[in-house]
């Protein structure tokens, strides 16, 4: 480009000609005398030339140097004559390079100044020197640096560090005229030696200049903060700067934005703070900073992680500044208003601040993750992808994890905290970083805290989902968690079983495991237990593995004939697909789940509860929708063809058949009743009360099969959902709906209860199990065909809604009327009847009493008032499946169709997971 002004005669180049080249090869004689003019008017003074071309210069003492020439200077004709020296002497490149590097000493005494910068420190020399090296620069600009110095960095070096400026205007002048010619690595040299080239009262006219080239182009954005660096400016203009900064942010560089963010902060006042992180928030993106490291080949120097280290950097050379960002960070309320950056500023706030503030940023993290604030997808923007730079922050991940893992009763903070611990496993691959995390997962294992364990258990089962051969390399460090299964509730066991399924399994999918054959004796040894407790333990195992198996098989089959074999057939191809099946010979995987459905099947058939719960969990399996965790179609058809395809011959009749028969059971006459579809002998009920007689063995396998009714219809009707075309028709199944039960003469009961308080007891002890089957039967109905659009099943939901009102009414009468009644069959928490006991001790101890722990662990019965406010222990919650109607509960049938493992996962008892809500 053009000068704006006219440049200042050079006086060194004055006796050049225009047109005369930089290397005058072709003057010897004047080369040779103006050597021998400059080395007569510099050894007065101490100073010599060593031997050799293009030698260097050497001087005795650079003090008396100085001196002497200062002294000298004021003689008249000795500048002229110096200047003009020093002009011939530039002529040549070579001799123009040694007056610019450092001179040895004599008699051991050295001096690291250069001949011109000790003359620049003369006070009437250093105007026309300086113009004079500034005007040399344009010649050298673009020259290769032949020993890791270019010639114009030489010129910019002398005036570094000058102990007194004569003129900062005129070198700040020369500067910017040289700026308009220079091309820009010669302009970065330029603005970083121009704080070096004014006095203390210029600064404001050196940011002035920096200002400007700021405004023109922000590739130099990095040099001019650093000569921002170095001045020392007024409030208000420093403001200024930082505004121009600010709005630089969004368009700098990667390698810029280390020395962008780190001037920010360290201006950063409390007025300006609320501007300079919202620059920071908003300018910058953390996807470009990946793309730039990606471009540049990443490392460990990359652009992210040197901009994190200058945030952490920044605010632990200043306190304050943490805390108002902090502050800022605070008055976000909205989840979209958050950036990615935000994740990056509270992680760096945590690490550089001290104890007592740490706790303040760790409250601000809890409150956002409670407040939703901290989404997934935020955080995985935060994190994925950036491990470089995350990686000196990864024990602040963990804290982080860590604390918000152990919120109980705070989902959304233990969701945060779960996503944190997965994010950081998938992004930091290192072995010990692994291993670390999780040694801190299985601590919260081992917490004690319910919700705290399930959480971490939550985690690990995640994990394993994500990259299953990656989690089994540390199945060592996990598998201790297979000898306190008896300490965890349903939940838990069902989370630690899918765990080492999917490591047994999905981790090692081509070969036989050792974590299999482990998995296989904990679950065949558990299943061979005596104790109904531990029996559901295996059934827990025992159908997960079945789940894995499945998925496994289906997997193989995808492979091979290129179709997804999860999926369930047409209506069609269901009904037909046994024989197919059974033709069709069956894989090792399947070979496998058939000889383990079969080895649960049998240790569940004793009337103790068992199989009911047993009937729970493959409920539960039947009940995912997800592709990947959908029971697989040969297990779908095993679960049919062994379980469920004997509800009718088991549980219903025709109602004509039901009529004919006059024979009481324990002292109830059988008689229909709650009929909707009135079909009369035409149609089919539901047999109750036919199936409570206790004459015979026989009579005792029916009362066992009563009480897994709602548990095998609530497995059939999720089959019948699976199998249909939309996947939740129910109409193979809808006669039930509106079907009557063969229950008992409503005339036993009276107006009143007069009638029924003259019953023996043991009718109605026989009277309450019916009414509470009933009410079981009918939860269940209303469970299964609430979602129903049909308007016929509609109507006929909600007239059985208003008949289980009333139902519920009468047997909370009449639960008050028989006080030692009890559900029978009920499974009891191991760890619920522990507390029970520990709880009851001191109580005992102190009153004398050993015998209240005692019947404390073993569940005394309780009075009427309160038994009717009680419901079957479904793994130790211990409350009244038919109690009184003050609160909403789910059933825990019902809970098997939610996505959700939260509630309702408790093992069921007699009821068959029959548990009320109280209404």
């Amino acid at each position: 480009g053009r000068l704006q002004q006219p440049l200042r005669p050079n006086p060194l180049m004055s006796k050049r000609a225009p047109s005369e080249n930089r290397a005058p090869s072709n003057r010897p004689a004047k080369r040779g005398a103006a050597k021998a003019g400059l080395d007569e008017l510099l050894a007065a003074a101490g100073a010599s030339r060593q031997p050799g071309e293009g030698g260097g210069w050497a001087i005795a003492d650079a003090f008396r140097f100085r001196q002497q020439i200062t002294r000298e200077a004021e003689a008249d004709g000795f500048k002229e004559e110096l200047l003009a020296a020093l002009s011939d002497e530039c002529f040549d490149p070579a001799r123009l390079v040694a007056l610019l590097r450092p001179t040895a000493g004599a008699a051991a005494v050295s001096s690291n100044d250069s001949i011109v910068r000790l003359l620049l420190h003369v006070d009437s020399l250093q105007p026309d020197i300086a113009s004079s090296l500034m005007q040399l620069l344009p010649e050298y600009q673009g020259e290769e640096a032949s020993d890791a110095m270019t010639t114009t960095r030489l010129i910019l070096s002398q005036f570094r560090w000058l102990e007194h400026i004569v003129d900062g205007a005129a070198l700040v002048g020369a500067a910017s005229e040289m700026m308009q010619v220079a091309d820009a690595p010669l302009k970065r040299e330029l603005l970083l030696v121009l704080p070096d080239l004014v006095q203390d009262g210029q600064h404001a006219a050196a940011a002035d200049t920096l200002r400007s080239v700021l405004g023109e182009d922000t590739q130099f954005l990095a040099s001019v903060l650093d000569a921002f660096g170095s001045l020392v400016l007024e409030p208000d203009a420093l403001a200024e700067v930082c505004a121009s900064v600010m709005d630089a942010v969004a368009g700098a560089n990667v390698e810029d934005l280390p020395v962008v963010v780190r001037f920010l902060l360290q201006h950063m006042t409390k007025d300006s703070a609320k501007a300079t992180v919202a620059a920071l928030r908003t300018g910058m993106q953390l996807d470009l900073l990946r793309g730039g490291d990606a471009a540049a080949g990443g490392g460990e120097a990359s652009g992210e992680a040197l901009v994190l280290d200058a945030l952490t950097t920044a605010m632990r050379l200043r306190k304050d500044v943490a805390v108002l960002v902090v502050k800022h960070l605070g008055g976000i309320a909205a989840a979209a208003d958050h950036t990615p950056v935000d994740a990056w500023l509270l992680c760096a706030a945590y690490t550089a601040s001290a104890a007592t503030e740490r706790k303040k940023v760790l409250k601000l993290v809890l409150d956002k993750a409670c407040g939703r604030l901290l989404s997934a997808a935020l955080l995985r923007a935060a994190i994925a992808g950036h491990g470089v730079a995350l990686a000196p922050h990864f024990a602040t991940l963990l804290e982080l994890a860590t604390v918000l893992l152990q919120q109980k009763g705070r989902r959304a903070a233990v969701e945060a905290g779960s996503d944190l611990y997965c994010l950081a496993f998938d992004e930091f691959a290192d072995v010990f970083k692994r291993q670390e995390l999780l040694s801190r997962v299985m601590a919260h294992v081992g917490s004690g805290a319910d919700a705290e364990v399930e959480a971490a258990l939550r985690v690990l089962v995640r994990l394993a989902s994500a990259d299953a051969v990656a989690v089994r390399h540390f199945a060592p460090f996990l598998t201790y968690v297979l000898d306190y299964l008896s300490s965890l509730s349903v939940v838990q066991a069902r989370l630690a079983f899918e765990l080492f399924a999917r490591l047994a399994y999905d981790g090692a999918p081509d070969c036989a495991s050792r974590l299999t054959d482990e998995l296989l004796i904990t679950i065949r040894k558990q299943l061979s237990s005596s104790t109904p407790h531990y029996k559901c333990l295996g059934l827990l195992g025992g159908c997960t593995m079945l789940h894995r198996l499945g998925v496994q098989d289906a997997a193989a089959a995808a492979d091979g004939e290129g179709v997804s074999a999860t999926q369930p057939p047409p209506p069609s191809q269901a009904r037909g697909s046994q024989a197919a099946t059974s033709q069709k010979p069956l894989s090792a995987r399947m070979q496998e789940a058939h000889s383990l459905f079969a080895m649960m099947c049998g240790h569940s058939a004793s009337a103790d509860g068992t199989f009911a719960f047993l009937l729970h969990e493959l409920s539960h399996l039947v009940a995912a929708r997800g592709a990947a965790d959908a029971l697989s179609r040969p297990l779908l058809e095993l679960v049919i063809d062994k379980v469920t395809s004997n509800f009718e011959s088991r549980y219903l009749v025709d109602a004509a058949e039901a009529l004919q028969e006059n024979a009481k059971v324990r002292g109830l006459q059988p008689k229909l009743a709650l009929d909707i579809d009135r079909a009369g002998e035409e149609g089919i009920a539901v047999r109750i009360a036919p199936m409570l007689a206790h004459s015979d063995e026989a009579a005792a396998l029916q009362r066992h099969a009563l009480s897994t009714l709602s548990a095998n219809f609530q497995l059939l009707r999720l089959c019948e959902a699976a199998t249909s075309e939309d996947g939740e028709s129910l109409e193979a199944v809808d006669a039930v709906l509106g079907a009557p039960l063969v229950l008992f003469e409503p005339r036993l009961i009276g107006e009143r209860l007069e009638a029924f308080r003259d019953l023996p007891a043991d009718t109605r002890e026989a009277a309450c199990l019916a009414l509470f089957y009933a009410v079981d039967w009918i939860r269940e109905l209303l469970n299964g065909f609430c979602t129903q659009r049909d308007p016929e099943m509609r109507a006929k939901v909600v007239l059985r809604a208003t008949q289980l009102a009333a139902l519920e009414g009468v047997l909370d009468a009449l639960l008050g009327e028989t006080p030692h009644f009890r559900l029978p069959g009920i499974i009891w928490d191991s760890r619920a009847a522990a507390a029970k006991a520990k709880a009851a001790a001191p109580k005992a101890a102190a009153t004398k009493k050993p015998a209240v722990a005692k019947k404390a662990a073993a569940g005394k019965a309780k009075p009427a008032s309160k038994a009717a406010g009680k419901k079957p222990a479904a793994a130790g919650k211990g409350k009244s499946a038919a109690g009184k109607g003050r609160g909403k509960k789910k059933s825990a049938v019902s809970d098997v169709d939610s996505s959700g493992d939260e509630d309702g996962d408790e093992p069921a008892g007699a009821g068959g997971g029959g548990t009320f809500p109280r209404t």
